[in-house]
């Protein structure tokens, strides 16, 4: 079983855009809107912290998390 994060909920829209992603075959079929405020801290807490360091880190990081909520692809061994 995969946990959950609890506690803000979406709102209807945020709902819809991911149950649409996961019909659409382009989001994990375990995903879920809720997933989305935990990915967000996952990225924006360490991002925030290494800031003094680079200030682009926060949007190099938003560009790769998405991947994270992508379909699993299984790589072929050679």
């Amino acid at each position: 079983m995969v946990p959950r994060c609890t506690g803000a909920e979406p709102g209807p829209a945020v709902a819809a855009v991911v149950d649409r992603a996961r019909e659409a075959g382009v989001a994990q079929p375990d995903i879920e809107a809720t997933d989305l405020f935990a990915l967000i801290y996952m990225v924006d807490s360490p991002a925030e912290f290494a800031r003094p360091l680079d200030s682009d880190i926060r949007w190099r990081c938003m560009a790769i998390a998405p991947n994270s909520i992508g379909p699993r692809v299984r790589h072929r061994s050679r």
